[in-house]
Order: C-alpha cells, then structure tokens, then sequence
C-alpha cells in the first residue's frame, strides 16, 4: 500500500531562534572597555577643553582691537575668567597639581592680556578699576591663605570660591537678557566664550561624573546650561552686520 507524502510546513522561526544564529556578545565586557576608555580619555579632553577656552575670546578681542572700541561686549566675562584663572592658579600651587598649574598659567596670562585690552578702549575705566581692584584683593587674601594653611584647607578655602567664580564667568554675558531678547540683538555675547562654556563645561561635567565629585560637577554643569541658552540666543538673534557701542561694565 503506498503511503502519500504529506510536506507539513516547517514552523516560523522565533525571535530567539534568530538570535541563535549570531555569535554571542558579551555586552559586559563591552561596556567595560568603554568605561575604562572614558577614564582615560576623559581627563585628556578636559585639559583640552580648558586649553581651548583660554584661547576662545581671541575672536572678540581682535574685534574690539580693531575697532578701538568695546563695541557691545561686557568687561565682566573677562574679567571673571581672569579672576578665576588666577584662583585656580593658586588652588594648583596648594595642591602641587602641575598640570592644572600649566593650564592656569595659560588662562592667567590670555586673560590679563583680554582685560589688557578692554581697558584700552573702554570709555567706563573707573568701573573696571574697581572690579579689579576688587579682585586683586581676593588673590592678595588668597596668597595669603596657600602661604599660610595646609594643602587640604588651603584647597577648600580657594575651590568653593573658585567655583563660584567659575559660575559668574559662566552667567556674567547673561546680565542684559532681557535688552538681548526685546531688541532681538545678541552682539553683547561674546561667541567664543559662550560655545566654550557649553563644550568645556559638559567635558567637566562628565569628568566631574566619572570622578563622583560635585564640586567638579555643579559648576560644570551649570555653565554648560548658560552656555547653551547663549549659543541659543547668539543663533536666534545674530547682530546683521551691527557695530553696537554701548556696552555694560
């Protein structure tokens, strides 16, 4: 008796059936060599980042070099970056970090070279000088502290301030927003700067993350925030060829 062959369909192949087909990946391992690359590239492009900003106002400076005039940019922004160079300048001298004393020397001597020339051609000198004489008497209060406690206090007494600081470079070009946003003009940002405070800053931020530091990440942080809301305004309300001459201190 002959016995008809019967083709019974083979079943669909299932998700993991598939998945069956593909070698194995150890997700784990993975995500330890990309934690373990992050550790050590991290810190590599913080540094540059910081070497980076140093030299980020260059741009707005040869601007108002040019022009022999201020324009409509503020002196606070570089004066807290000055400011804030020098303090961490000395928070590396006190902790014996030559690395972060090599990219604060930088920072300290672009500075003073950015407020070198603001001052030359800014009409409101009597309000510059006070905001340096102020902060000349902070370092001269801080020299005294590195020269006087131990590294461990001595870095306390100068990183709180230094991160405050740090804050006020960050939010200083921010001061005339609302002039900014009712005149659709952002000429009073200084480009520069504001894109580094969103780089350097969210570059600090993961480093301050990886590390578990708040220190490093609040202020990081909060500079990358203004820093983008400036990219923000500079891209929403770009000056059209506009040399603006009043400008704040």
């Amino acid at each position: 008796m002959d016995v008809l062959a019967v083709n019974v369909p083979a079943a669909a192949p299932t998700p993991r059936t598939i998945l069956s087909l593909f070698p194995q990946v150890d997700w784990s391992a993975h995500v330890h060599l990309a934690l373990v690359v992050s550790q050590t590239s991290v810190p590599y492009a913080a540094v540059a980042s910081s070497v980076l900003f140093a030299f980020a106002p260059l741009a707005d400076i040869r601007r108002i070099r040019d022009a022999r005039n201020t324009l409509s940019l503020p002196f606070l922004p570089f004066f807290f970056y000055l400011l804030q160079s020098v303090m961490f300048l000395l928070y590396a001298c006190a902790t014996a970090n030559t690395l972060l004393m090599l990219t604060t020397t930088l920072g300290t001597v672009m500075g003073a070279s950015y407020v070198r020339v603001y001052y030359a051609f800014t009409d409101h000198k009597a309000s510059a000088r006070r905001w340096l004489s102020a902060g000349g008497l902070v370092a001269a209060i801080l020299v005294g502290v590195v020269a006087t406690c131990n590294p461990a206090v001595a870095a306390l007494y100068i990183g709180v301030p230094g991160n405050a600081v740090m804050i006020m470079t960050a939010v200083s070009p921010l001061a005339k927003v609302r002039h900014i946003v009712a005149t659709r003009d952002a000429s009073s940002l200084p480009v520069g700067m504001s894109v580094m405070n969103a780089v350097a800053g969210g570059i600090w931020t993961l480093y301050g993350m990886l590390l578990d530091d708040m220190l490093v990440i609040f202020p990081n942080a909060v500079s990358t925030v203004v820093g983008l809301v400036q990219v923000a305004l500079i891209l929403r309300y770009a000056p059209a060829g506009k040399d603006k001459r009043d400008h704040v201190v």
